[in-house]
């Protein structure tokens, strides 16, 4: 089946202030791998594209039920070749509009929704991993984006892209960490030899932070300061190296 491809490239620029201190540590510099960067799209055939091959004609002899024929699954009933949406053994498929032929292994875009089928030309839901990366698709099959909430944990899906995973990610305006399994990650993280601090709700912590007796500072976009000064709000600071803040001047 010769597919056409979606291909759009989704940029995120995460854009950090420039701050003159030398005690500082930049998160996002930390992590410039991840913190300017493409969002891979999801490769999705559009419904209308697959016309590259052709149903079994009339001289063929078909059964009622699945039939395989030049390469590709179709269904009959009643004689009819079917097409459109198959609900069949408690699993839904997709046979192509035109020619019936069922829709398998990949992303197929049906009026104007994404949806994942596998190999076996199964309508996949919740996480699904496509060989490229996490996507997630609600109860339906239509893939969603943005925030995801799931067994107690939120995830963060890019439009039209993958699940984000060991990376920092600007996301309304807050920077985020997501970890390993692309869980948002709350409290103390250290990542790249420096030191973060992340909310209850997971957006990083900024300004000062009074955490078991101790004092710390964070920039917007930064990790915590350490070992040295830095001026906030007119009055400088002197951070240990292990970000605490020891006296003023």
């Amino acid at each position: 089946m010769k597919k056409k491809i979606l291909s759009l490239l989704l940029v995120s620029a995460l854009t950090v202030p420039t701050i003159s201190h030398a005690a500082e540590t930049s998160f996002v510099q930390q992590h410039s791998k991840n913190s300017t960067t493409s969002v891979e799209q999801k490769q999705i055939t559009t419904s209308q594209a697959s016309t590259q091959f052709s149903a079994p004609k009339a001289s063929q002899q078909v059964k009622n039920g699945w039939n395989y024929y030049d390469g590709y699954w179709f269904y009959v009933k009643n004689g009819q070749l079917q097409h459109g949406w198959l609900y069949d053994a408690g699993k839904w498929y997709y046979l192509h509009e035109s020619s019936g032929a069922m829709y398998s292994d990949g992303w197929y875009l049906i009026n104007g929704q994404a949806y994942y089928f596998d190999s076996n030309g199964f309508m996949k839901v919740g996480w699904v991993h496509d060989g490229t990366g996490w996507a997630y698709t609600d109860a339906n099959g239509v893939a969603q984006n943005g925030w995801i909430y799931d067994a107690g944990k939120w995830y963060y899906v890019a439009p039209g892209g993958y699940m984000y995973a060991n990376t920092p990610a600007l996301v309304d305006g807050s920077y985020y960490y997501f970890g390993h399994n692309g869980a948002v990650m709350t409290g103390w993280v250290y990542t790249s030899n420096s030191w973060a601090y992340f909310k209850a709700n997971g957006a990083q912590h900024v300004g000062w932070l009074y955490d078991a007796g101790k004092w710390y500072y964070f920039y917007h976009g930064y990790t915590m300061v350490t070992n040295g000064w830095a001026t906030i709000d007119g009055v400088s600071y002197y951070f240990d190296a292990n970000g605490v803040y020891q006296y003023s001047r």
